[in-house]
């Protein structure tokens, strides 16, 4: 079996912008891909969201999820110096599972500091938004709007702000000023977010 370790990063290493752009574009492919289909022969077969129903706080459509796009999970081709690597494939699919759509890029996200993060955000939703409606074919035109896209990132920026806590755990050696700053940034952004909905996130 050929070696594959060479072409994927670190659990410890951060993605660039140009990486980032790279892997939004292929998940927004895959999104369309479903969006596409009549049949959905992917429906039922993986783990379900923990909130069922969470169209009705996300306005937009369940999709199957890859759930665990961490730097140790994408390949890329032509790794070199001198060259910017292309996107080659995403590997280990057992956290799969249909819901936010808007899921896998929060945990891409969750992969730099906090500056890039927030310099990103607007710049990907617009990029998400234009270029599925692009792959879209007109039997599946939806209605979305970048504040659907924006508010489902919320919600998806809300788990993963727990666990950028929690994976921590294995890896205590790693834990620098960095992290800690993402750490409290990240969790004072869902506690925001959560108190400004209308559902009471909170016991008082």
């Amino acid at each position: 079996m050929e070696d594959l370790s060479g072409q994927m990063k670190s659990i410890k290493d951060q993605f660039t912008t140009e990486q980032l752009l790279s892997i939004i574009r292929q998940l927004i492919s895959f999104h369309a891909f479903q969006l596409n289909s009549s049949t959905k022969p992917w429906a039922g077969k993986f783990t379900k969201c923990a909130i069922e129903d969470f169209e009705l706080y996300y306005y937009l459509p369940k999709l199957l999820c890859y759930g665990d796009l961490g730097p140790g999970n994408i390949l890329w081709k032509n790794e070199s110096e001198d060259r910017i690597p292309e996107f080659g494939a995403f590997i280990d699919f057992q956290q799969a599972f249909e819901g936010n759509p808007l899921f896998d890029i929060a945990t891409l996200l969750n992969n730099v500091d906090n500056q890039t993060r927030k310099e990103l955000e607007t710049k990907i939703f617009q990029e998400y938004l234009l270029t599925l409606k692009c792959f879209l074919n007109s039997n599946s035109q939806k209605s979305i709007t970048s504040l659907e896209i924006e508010k489902a990132y919320k919600y998806a920026l809300v788990h993963e702000a727990i666990l950028h806590v929690a994976y921590k755990a294995w890896s205590l050696e790693t834990i620098d000023e960095m992290w800690i700053n993402n750490s409290k940034t990240m969790l004072e952004e869902a506690i925001n977010f959560l108190e400004t909905c209308g559902k009471n996130w909170f016991e008082k």
